[in-house]
């Protein structure tokens, strides 16, 4: 996450949060690159001062709400959040459950070699239905206590609730509908993914920094994790069947409940 002396960012995988930390850095004199992360590894967090204050790189990349540090809970919280059926595309496309810490889950599951034989070259569909296998096996999350819902309504839940694990059992459409969970959920003010140039921009100008020192954002070009980023033909809707994205509105549905701006996707 990222604390300045106005707010604090909340850095969800995937939707964005390398840019939005990149213009942070920057508006604060830093720089996101190599020496950055080298630091972040040795320290809890880097720290930059200029006129604007105090900027606070923390080593807790993608800590939750509930993960603020003493002393910053208090202060306005934004995120960014992206249609469901886009996130996970760029979850396929990222890899990240080629890598190896994953592969001691892939292991229990039953008849795992015959669903998967040519792993880790799986397509979209497989990758979707590895997914919650992984996610039922991992202790780190409530992903067991979910109710069926997808993986990434369950981090939402996980990164944006007081609690959680409570939240996750009594999730229903009338819990969502007559707004109960808001008194369970953090007050986020949240930025689109496919707006987060012009969003990302207002919402700076709104806590007060200056137009002209936050021109830059509206023009930025888009900033790739590790360098990997889809072509402009790899469109998410590429990659659904009606059956698979009727799934995702399916699991995914307070998503789609709680920011109806995703519409249809």
């Amino acid at each position: 996450m990222v604390i300045t002396d106005k707010f604090v960012y909340i850095h969800k995988p995937k939707t964005g949060g390398t840019f939005v930390t990149s213009a942070l850095l920057k508006l604060y004199n830093g720089k996101w690159n190599f020496f950055v992360h080298a630091r972040l590894a040795l320290l809890k967090a880097v720290h930059f001062k200029n006129h604007f204050g105090e900027l606070i790189f923390t080593a807790n990349k993608h800590g939750g709400c509930l993960e603020i540090p003493k002393g910053h809970n208090e202060k306005l919280i934004v995120s960014t959040i992206r249609n469901p059926f886009d996130y996970y595309v760029s979850q396929y496309e990222f890899g990240w459950w080629k890598r190896k810490e994953w592969h001691r889950y892939y292991k229990t599951f039953d008849g795992f070699a015959l669903q998967f034989p040519t792993f880790p070259d799986i397509s979209f569909i497989q990758f979707m239905e590895l997914m919650p296998k992984v996610f039922n096996k991992t202790p780190h999350n409530d992903f067991n206590n979910s109710g069926g819902l997808g993986r990434y309504t369950v981090e939402f839940v996980n990164d944006y609730f007081y609690e959680p694990g409570e939240v996750l059992k009594k999730i229903n459409e009338d819990y969502v509908r007559s707004g109960a969970y808001k008194k369970d959920m953090f007050p986020v003010q949240f930025i689109f993914t496919h707006r987060l140039n012009q969003q990302l921009h207002d919402f700076l100008l709104a806590q007060g920094y200056p137009k002209e020192s936050i021109a830059f954002i509206e023009t930025k070009n888009k900033v790739l994790p590790q360098g990997k980023g889809r072509t402009k033909d790899q469109k998410w809707e590429k990659y659904y069947t009606p059956g698979l994205k009727e799934f995702v509105r399916k699991k995914d549905w307070l998503l789609f409940e709680l920011f109806p701006d995703f519409g249809e996707g």
